[in-house]
Protein backbone atom coordinates (compact mmCIF):
# COMPACT_ATOMS: atom_id res chain seq x y z
CA UNK A 1 0.00 0.00 0.00
CA UNK A 2 1.33 3.62 -0.72
CA UNK A 3 0.97 6.40 1.61
CA UNK A 4 -2.28 8.44 0.89
CA UNK A 5 -1.86 12.47 1.33
CA UNK A 6 -5.44 13.52 2.40
CA UNK A 7 -7.14 16.61 0.93
CA UNK A 8 -9.21 18.89 3.23
CA UNK A 9 -10.15 22.30 3.51
CA UNK A 10 -12.77 24.75 4.49
CA UNK A 11 -15.68 22.40 2.94
CA UNK A 12 -14.70 19.52 5.17
CA UNK A 13 -14.74 21.94 8.01
CA UNK A 14 -17.75 23.19 7.44
CA UNK A 15 -19.41 19.57 7.10
CA UNK A 16 -18.05 18.79 10.38
CA UNK A 17 -18.84 22.04 12.29
CA UNK A 18 -22.38 20.81 10.81
CA UNK A 19 -22.19 17.51 11.93
CA UNK A 20 -20.65 18.99 15.66
CA UNK A 21 -24.17 20.98 15.91
CA UNK A 22 -26.39 18.75 14.63
CA UNK A 23 -24.78 16.32 17.81
CA UNK A 24 -25.12 19.52 19.89
CA UNK A 25 -28.64 20.26 19.13
CA UNK A 26 -29.90 16.28 20.22
CA UNK A 27 -28.33 17.46 23.47
CA UNK A 28 -30.33 20.78 23.83
CA UNK A 29 -33.35 18.53 22.65
CA UNK A 30 -32.84 16.01 25.57
CA UNK A 31 -31.25 13.36 23.53
CA UNK A 32 -28.33 12.38 26.16
CA UNK A 33 -26.66 10.12 23.31
CA UNK A 34 -25.60 13.24 21.33
CA UNK A 35 -22.90 13.66 23.25
CA UNK A 36 -20.88 11.44 21.75
CA UNK A 37 -21.71 12.07 18.41
CA UNK A 38 -21.33 15.88 19.33
CA UNK A 39 -17.75 15.72 20.83
CA UNK A 40 -16.02 13.56 18.33
CA UNK A 41 -17.12 15.69 15.83
CA UNK A 42 -15.95 18.90 17.73
CA UNK A 43 -13.30 16.95 18.44
CA UNK A 44 -12.69 16.82 14.09
CA UNK A 45 -13.42 20.16 13.46
CA UNK A 46 -10.42 21.21 16.25
CA UNK A 47 -8.02 18.76 14.14
CA UNK A 48 -8.73 20.18 10.85
CA UNK A 49 -8.58 23.23 12.06
CA UNK A 50 -5.28 23.08 12.97
CA UNK A 51 -4.14 21.23 10.55
CA UNK A 52 -5.82 23.73 8.16
CA UNK A 53 -3.76 26.61 10.38
CA UNK A 54 -0.29 24.57 10.19
CA UNK A 55 -0.93 24.65 6.13
CA UNK A 56 -1.15 28.01 5.55
CA UNK A 57 1.94 28.71 8.11
CA UNK A 58 3.90 26.13 5.97
CA UNK A 59 2.80 27.71 2.59
CA UNK A 60 4.08 30.74 3.40
CA UNK A 61 7.31 29.52 4.41
CA UNK A 62 8.15 28.12 1.94
CA UNK A 63 6.94 30.77 -0.54
CA UNK A 64 9.86 32.56 1.26
CA UNK A 65 12.47 30.25 0.19
CA UNK A 66 14.09 32.32 -3.38
CA UNK A 67 14.90 30.46 -6.11
CA UNK A 68 18.13 31.13 -8.11
CA UNK A 69 16.53 30.40 -11.13
CA UNK A 70 13.40 32.76 -11.15
CA UNK A 71 9.67 32.48 -10.55
CA UNK A 72 9.20 32.37 -14.32
CA UNK A 73 11.45 29.01 -14.98
CA UNK A 74 10.17 27.49 -12.01
CA UNK A 75 7.71 24.63 -13.16
CA UNK A 76 6.80 23.04 -9.77
CA UNK A 77 7.88 24.67 -6.42
CA UNK A 78 6.18 23.48 -3.33
CA UNK A 79 7.69 21.94 -0.19
CA UNK A 80 11.23 23.01 -0.96
CA UNK A 81 11.24 21.04 -4.50
CA UNK A 82 11.80 22.98 -7.92
CA UNK A 83 11.84 21.73 -11.22
CA UNK A 84 12.92 23.39 -14.26
CA UNK A 85 14.40 23.67 -17.30
CA UNK A 86 17.77 23.33 -15.62
CA UNK A 87 17.29 20.45 -13.26
CA UNK A 88 15.20 19.38 -9.72
CA UNK A 89 16.64 20.54 -6.48
CA UNK A 90 15.15 20.22 -3.18
CA UNK A 91 15.48 22.62 -0.01
CA UNK A 92 15.08 20.70 3.16
CA UNK A 93 15.76 23.37 6.07
CA UNK A 94 19.25 24.59 5.63
CA UNK A 95 20.57 21.65 2.94
CA UNK A 96 20.07 21.84 -0.72
CA UNK A 97 20.05 18.36 -2.82
CA UNK A 98 20.59 19.28 -6.53
CA UNK A 99 20.92 17.91 -9.77
CA UNK A 100 21.09 19.30 -13.68
CA UNK A 101 19.77 16.59 -16.11
CA UNK A 102 22.98 16.75 -18.63
CA UNK A 103 24.19 15.37 -15.16
CA UNK A 104 21.84 12.84 -14.50
CA UNK A 105 24.01 9.17 -14.32
CA UNK A 106 20.62 6.84 -13.43
CA UNK A 107 17.71 7.31 -11.97
CA UNK A 108 15.75 4.88 -9.32
CA UNK A 109 13.30 3.68 -7.18
CA UNK A 110 13.72 2.59 -3.49
CA UNK A 111 10.75 1.12 -1.57
CA UNK A 112 10.01 0.55 2.21
CA UNK A 113 8.06 -1.83 4.52
CA UNK A 114 7.11 1.07 6.16
CA UNK A 115 4.05 2.11 4.48
CA UNK A 116 1.17 2.53 4.59
CA UNK A 117 1.27 5.33 7.48
CA UNK A 118 4.99 6.62 6.26
CA UNK A 119 6.58 7.50 3.17
CA UNK A 120 7.90 4.56 1.65
CA UNK A 121 8.56 4.83 -2.22
CA UNK A 122 11.54 7.42 -2.86
CA UNK A 123 12.79 8.57 -6.72
CA UNK A 124 16.22 9.28 -6.50
CA UNK A 125 18.49 10.78 -9.33
CA UNK A 126 21.78 10.37 -9.04
CA UNK A 127 24.17 12.77 -10.83
CA UNK A 128 27.99 13.09 -11.08
CA UNK A 129 29.69 13.05 -8.24
CA UNK A 130 28.30 13.84 -4.85
CA UNK A 131 25.26 15.31 -6.93
CA UNK A 132 21.57 13.78 -6.16
CA UNK A 133 18.26 14.05 -5.13
CA UNK A 134 15.95 11.93 -3.61
CA UNK A 135 12.05 12.80 -3.36
CA UNK A 136 9.40 10.87 -1.78
CA UNK A 137 6.75 9.87 -3.71
CA UNK A 138 4.04 12.43 -2.37
CA UNK A 139 6.31 15.31 -3.48
CA UNK A 140 7.03 13.66 -6.30
CA UNK A 141 3.35 12.85 -7.26
CA UNK A 142 2.59 16.83 -6.85
CA UNK A 143 4.60 17.94 -9.08
CA UNK A 144 4.03 15.24 -11.68
CA UNK A 145 7.40 14.07 -11.64
CA UNK A 146 7.22 10.82 -13.47
CA UNK A 147 5.68 12.76 -16.75
CA UNK A 148 9.01 15.23 -16.55
CA UNK A 149 11.06 12.13 -15.73
CA UNK A 150 9.42 10.80 -18.97
CA UNK A 151 10.19 13.44 -21.42
CA UNK A 152 13.46 14.09 -19.89
CA UNK A 153 15.07 10.64 -19.77
CA UNK A 154 14.42 8.28 -23.05
CA UNK A 155 14.02 5.04 -22.57
CA UNK A 156 12.89 5.25 -18.86
CA UNK A 157 11.78 2.29 -17.77
CA UNK A 158 8.13 1.84 -17.22
CA UNK A 159 7.69 -1.51 -16.51
CA UNK A 160 10.30 -1.64 -13.79
CA UNK A 161 8.40 1.52 -12.35
CA UNK A 162 5.01 -0.81 -12.35
CA UNK A 163 6.92 -3.41 -10.40
CA UNK A 164 8.04 -0.70 -7.89
CA UNK A 165 4.78 0.71 -7.14
CA UNK A 166 3.48 -2.61 -6.83
CA UNK A 167 6.48 -3.28 -4.36
CA UNK A 168 5.55 -3.48 -0.34
CA UNK A 169 9.34 -4.72 0.70
CA UNK A 170 12.63 -3.13 0.94
CA UNK A 171 13.66 -2.78 -2.58
CA UNK A 172 16.01 -0.65 -5.61
CA UNK A 173 14.77 -0.49 -8.42
CA UNK A 174 17.34 0.99 -11.16
CA UNK A 175 14.75 2.95 -13.67
CA UNK A 176 16.75 4.46 -16.16
CA UNK A 177 20.82 4.45 -16.53
CA UNK A 178 22.93 6.37 -18.80
CA UNK A 179 24.59 3.55 -19.57
CA UNK A 180 22.40 0.24 -20.30
CA UNK A 181 23.68 -2.66 -18.17
CA UNK A 182 23.52 -5.62 -19.99
CA UNK A 183 20.06 -7.22 -20.09
CA UNK A 184 18.68 -7.75 -16.80
CA UNK A 185 21.47 -6.55 -14.33
CA UNK A 186 19.47 -3.60 -13.64
CA UNK A 187 16.62 -5.88 -12.19
CA UNK A 188 15.50 -5.90 -8.58
CA UNK A 189 14.41 -9.23 -6.45
CA UNK A 190 10.91 -9.74 -7.18
CA UNK A 191 8.42 -7.87 -4.90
Amino acid sequence: MRTVHAKFGMPHLLGTLAFAASGLAGIFRGNTGGWWSGAFFVACALALLVALIARKLRSQAVGNVPTPHGPSSALASDAGLFIDEIGVRRIIGDKTEAVRWDEITEALIFTTSEGPFAEDVFFALRGQGQNGVLIPQGLATRHDLLRVLQARLPGLDNAEIIRAMGCTDDARFVIWPRRQSPQGQNRSPAC
